[in-house]
């Protein structure tokens, strides 16, 4: 099987709607809103936002986010790797080292200072699966939420 490895173009809001779609399922979550295609396309012509994409006979397969964030440290931007699945039909099969690899060299090319990825400790396919990508550093932290909703008091 071959595998091919993008990073979407502005155009392809489709792809990324799909790659949403793969997020959705991997990740077992029912999104309790959904961004209108305008808004995806938005998203795809920043410079700080970036879609890349494993496709296997034209179709979706997998792919990750990544915002790139400025800092005050260095004039290197930061990249968080937001979302990051692969179908699963396709785990197992090396599609996503392929894929963290494709997203490393690109961001070493436009010289990123470092790229981070948060897992949930429980989550122990994606603790595994990150160990054995070799990350420079792994550090046990806690990440603390503030949601924001219409409803809410004050």
């Amino acid at each position: 099987m071959k595998i091919d490895l993008k990073i979407l173009k502005t155009s392809e809001t489709d792809q990324f709607e799909s790659l949403i779609s793969i997020f959705h399922d991997v990740f077992d979550m029912q999104p309790t809103e959904e961004a209108s295609t305008a808004h995806l396309h938005k998203l795809l012509r920043r410079d700080s936002f970036l879609v890349m994409v494993a496709t296997a006979d034209d179709e979706v397969i997998g792919g990750l986010t990544i915002y790139l964030l400025d800092q005050y440290y260095s004039e290197k931007p930061l990249a968080y790797i937001y979302d990051f699945a692969i179908m699963e039909k396709y785990q197992g099969k090396g599609i996503g080292k392929q894929l963290l690899e494709f997203a490393n060299a690109y961001l070493k090319k436009i010289d990123v200072q470092e790229a981070y990825v948060a897992a949930g400790q429980d989550d122990e396919n994606a603790v595994y699966f990150y160990r054995a990508t070799r990350p420079s550093k792994e550090e046990a932290v806690l990440h603390f939420s503030y949601e924001f909703t219409k409803d809410q008091p004050g």
